[in-house]
């Protein structure tokens, strides 16, 4: 019932990735509308992919930014200018983009600094760069950026039929076989069974969809990649796209 201990907690679950059990505390109407409450639940919601809460609480919890130590303010400027990024706010995810290129910066913040602003190159219509970007992420050795960068890179693929659907597959097939238990996996997933269903290997895509069911069901990824498979299952036999399904 202590506010300062009830933000303490919800910042201690944050820190240690247990995202959901901070914004569970992050909740409580003695500590919700607090500025230090919003920036815990800015990092929280954007690790959880809730862009929309993370860009709004972001707006409000800029206001604490100043009470807490360097690398727990630099968490936060990452958060606040990818749910800015997702949500179409491009000048203010710069704006705290620029915030982390002035400050003192390792080879993991450079390569998550590269994966956003190939976002804001590709929102800007400027594919090049944000491939450049994406290249240059590979080369940092940092694992979980390269992984994601993997991923951008297939996606932009897809998005621009810029390689064969069967190359793709391949591609994020290797990746989610080399890369579990996240985020990153269920968005894997969710774009291996778009492709799949592009290619009408039906039972491939509601295999993937089970995947991700056992990894979170209840994350938003999940939730949109169950939707867009039920359109898929009911086009298989309303809509005259049998797929060569055989009948039994």
């Amino acid at each position: 019932a202590d506010p300062d201990l009830a933000i303490l907690k919800a910042a201690a679950d944050v820190l240690l990735d247990r995202h959901e059990a901070g914004l569970e505390t992050l909740r409580q109407p003695n500590i919700s509308n607090t500025s230090e409450a919003e920036f815990w639940r800015t990092i929280a919601a954007a690790n959880r992919s809730q862009w929309a809460d993370a860009a709004a609480a972001a707006a409000r919890g800029r206001r604490a930014l100043l009470g807490f130590p360097l690398e727990v303010q630099k968490r936060f400027h990452f958060a606040a200018a990818e749910a800015a990024s997702e949500t179409g706010s491009h000048a203010i995810a710069a704006e705290a983009l620029s915030v982390i290129a002035a400050g003192r910066t390792t080879a993991e913040d450079r390569a998550n600094y590269f994966l956003l602003r190939s976002k804001l190159a590709d929102a800007a219509g400027r594919r090049g760069d944000a491939v450049t970007a994406l290249e240059y992420v590979l080369r940092t050795g940092h694992a979980p950026a390269i992984a994601r960068a993997r991923l951008e890179l297939a996606q932009l693929d897809y998005r621009d039929n810029a390689a064969p659907p069967g190359e793709l597959i391949e591609r994020l097939e290797t990746l989610a076989a080399a890369w579990r238990g996240d985020d990153l996996e269920l968005r894997v997933r969710r774009t291996l069974g778009r492709l799949y269903v592009q290619q009408s290997e039906h039972r491939e895509a509601f295999e993937t969809l089970n995947a991700a069911m056992a990894l979170d069901s209840e994350a938003p990824i999940t939730r949109s990649m169950y939707a867009e498979m039920q359109d898929a299952f009911a086009s298989i036999f309303s809509g005259g796209r049998d797929g060569g399904l055989q009948p039994l």
